[in-house]
């Protein structure tokens, strides 16, 4: 087969915007199921599971409550982490694939006045609760285990506010704004005394926004060189610029340890992509695939491997339309073919950017 046809032939483009709404985001990926969000033409945000089709669609608002709104940020297994919101305040959301089956994860604690669900990985969520000051909130890094009982301030002495964005089931990782007045990757082990300051030696900033399979992914800042797609294992040195040949910069959202979804920047271009190592060659370019009749602009937030299919989630725009939910998905490779199935990719992928 070509390398033309494995690019191209393996990856399949599906909508799963829902037809009459305004537009859609699919920003989390388990099994053969994408979570996000869509927006009504009255500009409400509901809450959205798919399972692989735009008919598939179910608004996972909480039924017969006071929510009005909301997000699907994360999933893993049969979970779903976001938010809700009502008049009144803002709840970190679980879910267990139902309306119904939604769970408050918000601390019962007067000391802060809400919460947001970012990160899930088996039992464990991350996210963020609003902490209340004199006129005001801040936000603050925190982990749950299910309950809203189980709620732990991971907020560091040395930082103005804080977001846990993942979790890999036992460390989580996101970003503090120091009180310094920089904003650096962050990485706990439970409690607001293991941060770790995981910022590169190379960087003036930066985040983390997916964790899984042991790394780390998100951006750093590059001393005059813009924003730089950025790989981590635990520790600031590990940092590893990831940032493809030719694009002025890029972001990681997702990984499972082994490939990283984000997008890069080309020639002003938003695109989509998945890495299919820690390293820049490895990129392969998602927006492509979609074809002819899309904006520039495109993408890759998260990634689920499971039988015997690669799903990449994020959103894409026609020309002329607003951004849609899009599902990118290919067949994995057998063992034997995977070396073939990898440098096929690469060497297209380098062809088309010569």
């Amino acid at each position: 087969m070509g390398t033309q046809a494995l690019a191209q032939g393996p990856w399949q483009v599906i909508r799963l915007h829902p037809p009459g709404m305004y537009d859609s985001q699919a920003a989390a990926a388990a099994g053969a199921f994408q979570g996000g969000v869509v927006s009504d033409n009255a500009g409400y945000t509901f809450p959205a599971l798919w399972n692989g089709s735009a008919g598939s669609y179910v608004n996972m608002l909480p039924p017969g409550g006071p929510y009005q709104i909301g997000n699907i940020y994360g999933m893993s297994g049969n979970k779903q982490v976001g938010t809700v919101v009502s008049t009144l305040t803002a709840d970190a959301a679980l879910w267990s694939g139902t309306p119904e089956s939604f769970v408050s994860l918000s601390p019962r604690d007067s000391r802060y006045a809400g919460a947001e669900a970012r990160g899930i990985s088996g039992n464990q969520q991350v996210g963020l609760a609003a902490f209340k000051i004199t006129g005001g909130a801040v936000e603050h890094a925190c982990v749950w285990n299910g309950t809203a009982e189980s709620f732990v301030d991971l907020h560091p002495a040395v930082a103005k506010y804080s977001i846990a964005y993942a979790t890999d089931g036992n460390f989580q990782s996101g970003y503090v704004w120091l009180l310094s007045n920089r904003g650096h990757a962050a990485f706990w082990n439970g409690s607001a005394s293991s941060f770790v300051d995981l910022n590169p030696s190379w960087a003036d900033g930066s985040r983390v926004y997916g964790a899984g399979g042991g790394a780390q992914v998100g951006l750093a800042g590059a001393f005059g060189h813009g924003l730089r797609a950025t790989v981590w294992r635990g520790t600031a040195a590990s940092a590893i610029d990831v940032t493809p040949i030719g694009a002025s910069t890029a972001q990681l959202n997702g990984t499972n340890g082994t490939f990283h979804v984000g997008n890069a920047v080309f020639a002003g271009s938003g695109e989509a992509g998945i890495w299919l190592g820690d390293s820049p060659d490895s990129f392969v370019n998602l927006h492509s695939v979609l074809g002819s009749g899309w904006s520039s602009g495109s993408t890759a937030y998260a990634l689920s491997v499971h039988d015997g299919l690669i799903d990449v989630v994020g959103s894409a725009a026609p020309v002329g339309g607003r951004a849609e939910a899009i599902l990118w998905r290919a067949h994995v490779p057998s063992p034997a073919s995977a070396g073939t199935l990898c440098c096929g990719l690469l060497v297209t992928a380098h062809r088309r950017r010569r």
